[in-house]
């Protein structure tokens, strides 16, 4: 329930967000349309009677735009220094690469390694 009840007072406050930034005295009904979900689904989430899915949550942040940016496998370099390694760059850059790819970084070197 405390899940439910977390994600129903952020899409309340992301609610409130949206409405601020819109002309007039937006509604639920209204934002339901924007997030283009039915009415009676958005109400269950803000009272707790129901929880969105990961493909409905995706799609709330995507029409909210704030999903994450999509981010490319890391296949090449991009150093200021063409001659730095790959291996360097990755030590270098660590915490600011996403976890997308993080994750490609810990694939490539287990195939690297033959650890399949």
């Amino acid at each position: 329930m405390e899940k439910n009840m977390e994600f129903a007072d952020w899409l309340m406050a992301e609610f409130v967000k949206w409405r601020a930034n819109q002309p007039g005295h937006q509604n639920l009904r209204a934002f339901s349309k924007h997030l283009d979900v039915p009415y009676k689904t958005l109400s269950n989430w803000l009272n707790v009677k129901s929880y969105p899915t990961a493909e409905e949550r995706a799609h709330i942040t995507d029409a909210l735009g704030l999903a994450p940016p999509r981010t490319q496998p890391l296949t090449a370099v991009p150093a200021d220094d063409e001659n730095e390694s790959m291996i360097n760059y990755v030590v270098k850059s660590w915490a600011s690469l996403s976890r997308d790819q993080q994750t490609a970084v810990f694939v490539q070197v287990k195939h690297f390694l033959g650890d399949k």
